[in-house]
């Protein structure tokens, strides 16, 4: 919302085309055992690890935000919106070139994913901010990035708002 508002202030007529989404807008996959916080519980984690324990089903945090989502962002029609899970969400998507990507999906095997997906596709100086990589409450996160890091050798920007940033040289 914000970085398509910036961009409708110095381009007027800009409606969304370039900006996608990929996003379940259902909430989060089940986590893996490394997304499992040791210092203290995550009441999110524990509530989807107990559901895990009754389905092999994946098991959504709350209602759909696709609606709501597409209200707020209306004066952007051309925004593309892939719905779906990580990293079947990807299949069948074309290969595009990015500047710009944030992931936020809170788990180790969507944020291995993305990275995967997305790195790859980043033009010479786009960043890949990463929004859990510092949460004690998201340990997955940060492994993920940490391994994709050290095969890529991405360089990684550790933030003190507990967010990184990847840059594709």
């Amino acid at each position: 919302f914000l970085m398509c508002g910036y961009e409708k202030a110095r381009r007027p007529t800009f409606t969304g085309l370039g900006h996608h989404l990929f996003d379940s807008f259902i909430g989060l996959s089940f986590p893996d055992n490394v997304d499992v916080p040791t210092e203290h519980q995550n009441p999110l984690i524990e509530r989807l690890l107990d559901r895990r324990k009754t389905t092999t089903e994946r098991w959504p945090t709350g209602g759909s935000f696709l609606d709501r989502t597409r209200r707020v962002l209306a004066d952007y029609p051309d925004i593309t919106y892939n719905v779906g899970w990580i990293p079947e969400v990807f299949d069948g998507v074309a290969l595009r070139k990015y500047r710009f990507v944030h992931i936020d999906v809170d788990l180790s095997m969507p944020t291995k994913a993305s990275l995967e997906f997305f790195y790859p596709q980043m033009v010479p100086g786009g960043l890949i901010v990463i929004d859990d990589y510092g949460f004690t409450d998201w340990p997955g996160v940060k492994q993920a990035v940490d391994a994709f890091c050290q095969v890529s050798h991405a360089p990684l920007i550790r933030l003190t708002t507990g967010n990184a940033i990847l840059l594709k040289r």
